[in-house]
């Protein structure tokens, strides 16, 4: 069977799913043909699943997910949904799709989102498997957002309030690399994790970059993440204090020196490890490839405030940091 939704423009309509199960054997299970924007709620409690059967036979519309949808479409209660698509995509979005609560767990034989617009974490739990595509970005504001076995297809963009802490995390089954920025914005504790139990290596030929006042990484037993560089982006927060928090057993490391663009001359401290509150290695290792700097930084000491486990404090070379 399949759900429906073709109505006026303007109209905003409210579907609850209380363990549901629809499964379409040749098109999306949801399906928005119009509305203004669609609100889908998972009642507390409750387990649904929405799925394709294997195939996609509505050429003519275009429709290739298990949820399909051409207009916003936003996801909120308390309940789960698994949504399954062994051919095509999970969730199709022609506008934005939005998650402000539940558990949501999403596989697909291709993309497990595939949005036009932006994809908005506010809360609950995303895992997905399969990529995710986007001409936007992902803003992650609270919750959690699993990438297990796949990756995204665009910039992960991670802002914080106050006693927040969105979470990026990766679960990947081989070594792998990616081209996408991660920013970590905002007062809470913004948090990338990768833990694999499986000793993988996960490397962005792209920069962490810094605009709050703490970051966290946690990398588990054997894994490596690797930026490019790792910088506090202060041309934009000048009297930024970046703190970064390492957890895990694992390593983090960056391997450049970013560079200044050529307008900034005196505020910018994007520097390798530049980060003015300084780094506390909880456990495992960080291991910076370099300590070179632009000159327009003018840091006589481009790793201030360092502080280590048991109390050490001091400088971090450019080498390796273990406690």
């Amino acid at each position: 069977g399949s759900v429906v939704i073709d109505m006026d423009k303007t109209a905003k309509p409210h579907i609850i799913l209380k363990n549901a199960a629809v499964t379409s054997p040749d098109g999306a299970a949801l399906r928005v043909a119009q509305a203004d924007k669609v609100f889908i709620t998972l009642a507390d409690g409750s387990v649904n699943t929405l799925a394709n059967g294997g195939s996609f036979a509505d050429t003519e519309e275009g429709v290739d997910g298990a949820v399909f949808s051409k207009d916003d479409v936003t996801f909120n209660g308390t309940g789960a949904l698994t949504v399954s698509s062994p051919a095509g995509h999970g969730i199709v979005g022609k506008d934005d799709v939005v998650f402000t609560g539940g558990v949501y767990e999403i596989t697909s034989a291709s993309h497990g989102i595939d949005a036009n617009d932006d994809l908005i974490l506010t809360g609950g739990t995303l895992t997905v498997t399969g990529t995710v595509s986007n001409v936007g970005r992902l803003h992650v504001l609270d919750g959690t957002v699993e990438m297990r076995n796949s990756l995204s297809a665009m910039n992960y963009i991670l802002k914080s309030m106050t006693n927040t802490a969105p979470t990026v995390r990766f679960d990947i089954s081989a070594d792998s690399s990616m081209s996408q920025y991660v920013d970590a914005f905002g007062a809470g504790m913004p948090t990338i994790v990768l833990r694999t139990g499986a000793g993988r290596r996960l490397t962005s030929s792209n920069s962490l970059n810094c605009y709050g006042p703490q970051v966290r990484v946690d990398v588990g037993e054997g894994d490596t993440l690797e930026f490019k560089y790792l910088q506090q982006c202060a041309w934009r927060l000048p009297r930024a204090n970046t703190y970064l928090l390492k957890t895990g057993p694992g390593t983090f490391s960056a391997t450049e020196a970013p560079t200044v663009p050529g307008s900034i001359t005196d505020t910018f401290e994007g520097v390798l490890g530049g980060l003015r509150g300084g780094i506390t290695v909880r456990e495992g290792t960080v291991r910076f490839g370099s300590d070179d700097f632009n000159p327009n930084c003018g840091l006589a000491n481009i790793y201030p405030g360092t502080v280590f486990p048991s109390n050490r404090e001091g400088t971090l070379g450019h080498d390796t940091a273990t406690p």
